[in-house]
C-alpha cells in the first residue's frame, strides 16, 4: 500500500480492542502428589493419635547422627542399641568426647578391610561417610556380603560388650571411600567409674531375662501448615468476571499449601517417613548395577507391600537398569492412570524426596491402612470454618490499605502402625554413568584415541616413500609390473 492510498477499513490489530478474549483461570505448577492419595486419613480427635504398640524384642540399632564437622552428636547416641532409653547426659557428653577424639578417626579408600573376621575385637564404629559391607567368610563361596553399612550406622556392639575379648565374627570391607569413628572398650569401660548408672545400664541390656512384652505408646500431635493470603478490596469488588478473584487466589494458596504438606510428610524430622524408618527395615544400595536385587530385597522383608514411592530420576535409574538386563517391567493401573511397576508393586513418582550432593536418594516401600497395620495419615475433621477435611479458612480482617487478609490452616501428621509397614532403600545413586565410587571401577576407553584399539589395524595404509624420478605406483604393486 503507497503513501497515497488511504485505510477505509478497520484493521485486525484496532479489531481486537473493541473485542474481548477468553481468559483462563490463574494456572499454577504441582506435582501428582501420589502420597496423599495413597495415604487412609484416619480422623483424630483433640489434635493427638496415640500409637500403642507391644513390643517383644529387644531395642534395635538406629542411625547415629553426624553434623557437619564430621563427629558425633551426643543427643543421637540413643539410637545405639545398647544406650536406647539411657537418661544421664553427661555419660552421653562423655561418650561422644571419646568418638569425636581425633585419634579415634580414620578414612578407608573402597576396597580397604576395616576389621577381618578372626582378629581381636577391641572397638565400637560408627560410620561418618560412605558405605561399608559387612560379609562372612564361607568355604566355597566367594560373595558373602550379608548387608551393607551407610553413614550414621555402627557395627561391633556384641563383640564390645562381652565380658571377655572377643574377635570379629564378620569381616567389614570398605565398598566406598569411607571415614569412621571409633571408641576402644578399654576407654569405654574407663567411664564405668564416673557414671556407675551407665554400667547398671549396661549389665540390664545384657541380662537374657526380660519380660515377655513392653507397651511403647508414641503420641503423634498434627502438624499445623499455615498460610495468609491477601487481596485489594477493589479487587474482590470490581473485577470478578468472568472468575471470582478471590476463590481464585484461596485456590492457589491451598494448592501450594499441600505441596509443603506432602514435603513435610516425607521430611519432617519428627514424623516424616523418611526419618521414621526402622533400622531393620533400612538398606543400602552399592552401586546402579545391584538396583533390581536391592528392590528385591527391600520388598521381602515385609507383608504385603503395595507401594514404591520414588524421585522421577531414581525411576529412570530403574528404568535404565530393567533396559540393561533386556526386561521390560509391566504397569499397573493406579486411580485410572497406568505407573509401571516392580514386581507388581506400583512405583510412584514424588519429587519430595530429596537427591543428596553425591546424586544418591532413596526408594520407599510402604503398606497403607489401620486394619493393615500400615501407614496412615492422620486428620482432625470438623473444625471451625473448615473449607476441605482438615483445612479451614479464617476471615482476619480489613487493614488500613483496604487489603483483606484470610488465614488459611491444614492440620495432617502421619504414623506407621508397626515396622514392616515402612521401608527404605538408600543410596539408590540416579547419575548417568551408571555405576560411582565402587571397589572396581569401570574404565571407559577413548574410542577417538588410535592408540586405545590395540586389535584395530590402521584405516589408511602406509605408502612407502619415493624417489625423486620415480612416479607412486599403488601401494601393493611393484613399479614396472602391471
Amino acid at each position: 500500500m503507497t503513501d497515497d492510498n488511504k485505510q477505509f477499513s478497520l484493521t485486525p490489530g484496532a479489531a481486537q480492542e473493541f473485542t474481548s478474549t477468553t481468559k483462563s483461570a490463574p494456572q499454577l505448577q504441582i506435582t501428582s502428589r501420589w502420597l496423599l492419595k495413597i495415604l487412609p486419613w484416619v480422623p483424630v480427635q483433640g489434635g493427638t493419635y496415640q500409637l500403642n504398640r507391644l513390643v517383644t524384642e529387644k531395642p534395635k540399632d538406629g542411625l547415629v547422627a553426624i553434623d557437619d564437622d564430621d563427629k558425633v552428636k551426643y543427643e543421637s547416641l540413643h539410637n545405639l542399641a545398647m544406650l536406647r532409653d539411657f537418661k544421664n547426659q553427661d555419660a552421653l557428653v562423655a561418650i561422644a568426647d571419646l568418638f569425636n577424639s581425633s585419634s579415634n578417626f580414620k578414612g578407608f579408600t573402597a576396597g580397604d578391610v576395616i576389621a577381618q573376621q578372626g582378629k581381636p575385637a577391641d572397638r565400637l564404629f560408627i560410620i561418618v561417610s560412605g558405605k561399608i559391607d559387612k560379609s562372612v567368610e564361607l568355604e566355597h563361596y566367594n560373595d558373602n556380603v550379608v548387608s551393607t553399612l551407610g553413614k550414621g550406622g555402627n557395627f561391633n556392639q556384641k563383640e564390645f560388650l562381652a565380658e571377655t575379648e572377643a574377635n570379629w565374627s564378620t569381616t567389614y570391607e570398605a565398598s566406598t571411600d569411607v571415614e569412621v569413628r571409633w571408641i576402644l572398650r578399654k576407654e569405654f569401660q574407663n567411664l564405668f567409674r564416673r557414671f556407675p548408672d551407665l554400667q547398671k545400664h549396661i549389665e540390664e541390656f545384657l541380662t537374657p531375662i526380660r519380660p515377655p512384652y513392653r507397651m511403647h505408646s508414641r503420641q503423634y500431635p498434627l502438624f499445623v501448615e499455615r498460610s495468609v493470603f491477601s487481596i485489594d478490596t477493589q479487587v474482590a469488588d470490581l473485577y470478578n468476571n468472568p472468575m471470582n478473584q478471590t476463590e481464585q487466589q484461596l485456590k492457589l494458596t491451598i494448592e501450594q499449601m499441600r505441596e509443603r504438606q506432602e514435603h513435610e510428610l516425607i521430611n519432617n524430622q519428627q514424623f516424616g517417613l523418611l526419618h521414621n524408618v526402622e533400622p531393620g527395615q533400612r538398606i543400602y544400595s552399592e552401586n546402579s548395577k545391584t538396583l533390581l536385587e536391592d528392590l528385591d530385597k527391600l520388598l521381602v522383608r515385609r507383608r504385603s507391600p503395595q507401594f514404591l514411592l520414588a524421585h522421577p530420576r531414581a525411576i529412570e535409574a530403574l528404568a535404565r537398569a530393567t533396559s540393561d538386563r533386556g526386561i521390560y517391567p509391566h504397569t499397573v493401573n493406579v486411580g485410572g492412570q497406568e505407573v509401571p511397576a516392580w514386581r507388581g508393586v506400583p512405583v510412584l513418582p514424588c519429587t519430595k524426596i530429596p537427591i543428596q550432593a553425591n546424586y544418591t536418594t532413596s526408594i520407599l516401600v510402604l503398606r497403607v491402612g489401620e486394619q493393615n497395620q500400615g501407614v496412615i495419615g492422620l486428620t482432625q475433621t470438623g473444625i471451625p470454618d473448615e473449607y476441605e477435611p482438615g483445612l479451614n479458612v479464617r476471615f482476619m480482617g480489613v487493614n488500613a490499605e483496604a487489603m483483606i487478609s484470610y488465614l488459611v490452616s491444614a492440620y495432617f501428621s502421619v504414623a506407621v502402625m508397626v515396622p514392616d509397614a515402612l521401608g527404605a532403600l538408600d543410596g539408590v545413586f540416579v547419575g548417568s554413568t551408571g555405576d560411582f565410587n565402587t571397589k572396581k571401577p569401570i574404565k571407559h576407553p577413548k574410542l577417538s584415541d588410535p592408540s586405545d584399539k590395540p586389535d584395530e589395524k590402521p584405516s589408511k595404509p602406509e605408502e612407502k616413500p619415493t624417489k625423486p624420478d620415480e612416479k607412486p605406483g599403488k601401494p601393493d604393486e611393484k613399479p614396472g609390473k602391471r
